[in-house]
């Protein structure tokens, strides 16, 4: 893997996911944006490729809590890292529909911190 740090804007989970699987062969560690995808759909960014986790938030949380979603679901972030890292990766904080404070952490030398 060439380098950790990598941040990727998917302007919705359907167009910005055929980029996903090449990233994965570059980075050990993806931040996602603008996912869109619901708390239910989150599963697929485990799904991108076998060696990779993730952990992400919805931006569709507290709009589905009413009972409408209405309008496109802007937003959405998360992080992707490899398998491989597992141990050495915490995510340090987030809240139902923000990752805008959350943070991972990875240790080992490969990057002290990224924040998203």
């Amino acid at each position: 893997m060439a380098t950790v740090d990598m941040s990727y804007n998917l302007h919705n989970f359907g167009s910005g996911l055929g980029m996903l699987p090449d990233l994965c062969k570059l980075h050990a560690v993806i931040a996602v944006q603008e996912h869109w995808l619901s708390d239910y759909g989150l599963m697929k960014l485990n799904d991108i490729d076998i060696n990779y986790r993730s952990d992400a938030v919805s931006p569709t949380t507290g709009a589905l809590s009413t009972g409408y979603l209405t309008g496109r679901p802007y937003g959405g972030a998360g992080f992707i890292w490899h398998k491989s890292i597992d141990n050495m990766v915490w995510i340090l904080g987030s809240d139902s529909t923000k990752l805008t404070n959350g943070a991972i952490h990875v240790v080992a030398g490969l990057s002290e911190s990224s924040t998203l």
